[in-house]
């Protein structure tokens, strides 16, 4: 049996109920589309989750490029 090793950050598609604030501008949003990012911790290798709003990335590909820079 083989499988594709898991490659972070992990991006995904999700609608809020509750405020979640985004990584990249720190403003809050809910009930709208926004990403959840899981990624690891560069100094203390821990999973981590964190948030994308839809006006700073309008895809996936692009919180990804976010995330890179």
């Amino acid at each position: 049996m083989k499988r594709n090793k898991q490659s972070y950050p992990k991006v995904k598609i999700i609608k809020p109920f509750f405020w979640k604030e985004c990584r990249f501008c720190k403003r809050e949003f809910k009930r709208e589309k926004g990403y959840l990012i899981e990624d690891f911790t560069k100094i203390n290798p821990r999973l981590y989750f964190s948030y994308c709003c839809n006006e700073c990335a309008s895809s996936i590909e692009e919180v990804k490029e976010a995330i890179k820079k």
